[in-house]
């Protein structure tokens, strides 16, 4: 007796002959090598300091491509990243590669609505896709954004879209992290699971490049979550113009002043990306082993119920302070 996953395996490869199973796997191959470079035209560039180090900073984020969509088309990247793996898994030569690629789309349905629906409430609070804008905005006061006057200390929270969204944080991180396929996501760890993943027979080379092609989709959604929750360049209770007029004062102008600012910045979000990842490193090792019933189990049960509630409590928030 076949059991279902053969019967589905037969049937694919019956009516797909070898030369369109390698179509099929050079296609996903260009898909996941185009991603992570179309990923970095949607990062803003750091600012550049004025020239007498004035207040106000130039800033080259305006000129990224697709500025002003740049979370929209984040998303189509996600999208085309679990395209290419059930390519990759339905152009493999063994059941246990196709079972992959099915379960990566399995995988997009049930955490891809939660991912965007929690884009919903930052749509919401700040009135932007563009990830340049939102980096502006968390440069203001938590109480600034939602026009209400606040208490001391809180008054001088800023408002990073963590403290605006806690729950839209925690939705969209772990949906990306089960679209990216990241451990403990990924079941790729149990050798002997039928869910082994679209690394299962596969050449050294072809690992290797999937291996590096996960980890700079993985860097790119760590600074796009730093982006729209974490205030990207932005350092915590720190204004860059604060940094630049010190700079100035200690006598660095010029070229200098400039080098030093972006240098600033790019130290500043590759920290919150470091520190993202190794809160991802402590979710992986503390997690149980998760079997995709339990991933399906958490994205429709869990993460779809819990960012329609931030939804509900985000509009009910704007309606009593007048916000928007």
């Amino acid at each position: 007796m076949k059991t279902l996953s053969q019967k589905l395996y037969s049937n694919i490869e019956k009516s797909h002959k070898k030369g369109e199973r390698a179509f099929l796997k050079e296609i996903s191959f260009i898909l996941l090598g185009i991603v992570p470079v179309l990923g970095l035209c949607l990062v803003p560039l750091p600012q550049l300091s004025s020239e007498h180090g004035a207040a106000e900073a130039s800033s080259l984020g305006d000129i990224t491509f697709f500025e002003s969509t740049g979370l929209l088309l984040f998303l189509l990247l996600v999208l085309m990243v679990s395209i290419a793996r059930f390519l990759f898994g339905v152009g493999g030569t063994s059941s246990r590669s196709f079972l992959g690629g099915v379960r990566s789309a399995i995988t997009l349905l049930s955490a891809f609505t939660p991912l965007l629906i929690s884009l919903i409430g930052i749509v919401a609070v700040f009135g932007s896709l563009s990830l340049g804008e939102l980096q502006k905005l968390q440069g203001l006061y938590l109480g600034e954004i939602f026009s209400v006057s606040l208490p001391t200390p809180f008054d001088r929270i800023s408002a990073w879209g963590i403290f605006c969204q806690p729950i839209a944080f925690a939705v969209f991180s772990v949906s990306l992290l089960m679209l990216v396929q990241h451990p403990p996501f990924n079941l790729s760890f149990e050798k002997n699971s039928l869910f082994s993943g679209v690394y299962f027979d596969r050449s050294k080379t072809e690992k290797l490049y999937l291996r590096i092609i996960d980890g700079l989709f993985l860097a790119l959604c760590l600074v796009i979550i730093s982006f729209t929750f974490l205030g990207g360049y932005r350092a915590p209770g720190l204004q860059l113009e604060q940094v630049e007029s010190f700079l100035f004062q200690a006598g660095v102008s010029g070229f200098q002043l400039s080098i030093l600012i972006v240098l600033f910045q790019l130290v500043v979000l590759g920290l919150k990306a470091l520190i993202l990842f190794a809160l991802v490193t402590i979710l992986q090792k503390r997690s149980p082993v998760l079997t995709p019933e339990l991933l399906l189990r958490l994205g429709w049960r869990r993460l779809l119920p819990w960012s329609i509630v931030n939804v509900a409590i985000t509009i009910a928030i704007i309606v009593l302070s007048g916000h928007g």
